[in-house]
């Protein structure tokens, strides 16, 4: 009861657009909803796979949503990470999870989300790509660890340079923290994919370190990168 008058005098407002209307799930209005451009498919190649042919080998590899300055993805992008709306991050992994549950065929065993460096870590307070993660993991019934994965190097942000010079800046930055179970299906989650750099250097980190079967996993992705 409380809570029906509190939201009648103060609407809830929706985190990408700002403005009072009636949330999807309590987040995103269904305008904005309907603005996203979804992009896992049913069967077949999933779109986002060719990013990382000739590159790495990943077992598999899912996006929800495709990246565009013409579509609200970005908006929502960037009021998980720079709003550091964490709630909105899970909500949204939740529903990315229960997106997958249809299409997943080899389901991993182990969720790590990419990880931050300590300082940026402790200037933000708040890692996007774990908050996704942990909603991804509540729905697909399938454990996180935070920890297994680690950047080792700070760097300035990468999102003005081109794919080749973020590859040289960060092929090294990760690495594992213990040694890997061979048998295990890992999955490497972040919140976007631009030029594929981040998610390279996570999956070779895990291949050296003895893994096997390495799957991938974003929010979304830039289609316009590959």
């Amino acid at each position: 009861m409380f809570q029906a008058l509190y939201e009648l005098l103060f609407p809830p407002t929706c985190p990408v657009c700002q403005q009072a209307k009636p949330a999807f799930h309590g987040f995103l209005c269904l305008g904005c909803l309907a603005d996203l451009s979804f992009s896992l498919r049913p069967k077949g190649i999933q779109p986002v796979e060719k990013a990382f042919w000739g590159r790495v080998p990943v077992h598999s590899a899912y996006s929800w949503l495709r990246f565009n300055p013409q579509n609200r993805t970005r908006d929502l992008l960037h009021a998980i990470k720079y709003d550091q709306d964490e709630r909105l991050g899970q909500a949204m992994g939740r529903r990315f999870g229960r997106d997958l549950l249809s299409v997943i065929h080899d389901p991993p065993d182990l969720i790590l989300p990419v990880p931050l460096h300590a300082k940026k870590m402790k200037r933000r307070g708040f890692n996007q790509a774990e908050a996704i993660a942990k909603g991804m993991s509540e729905v697909l019934k399938i454990p996180i660890n935070s920890t297994l994965l680690s950047r080792t190097e700070h760097q300035a942000s990468l999102t003005k340079l081109s794919r080749i010079d973020r590859w040289e800046r960060i092929r090294s930055a990760y690495q594992c923290q213990s040694e890997l179970l061979t048998d295990v299906h890992y999955m490497v989650v972040d919140d976007v994919i631009t030029t594929g750099a981040t998610i390279e250097a996570c999956v070779n980190a895990l291949l050296e370190a003895g893994a096997k079967k390495v799957s991938v996993a974003s929010l979304a992705y830039a289609e316009r990168q590959f």
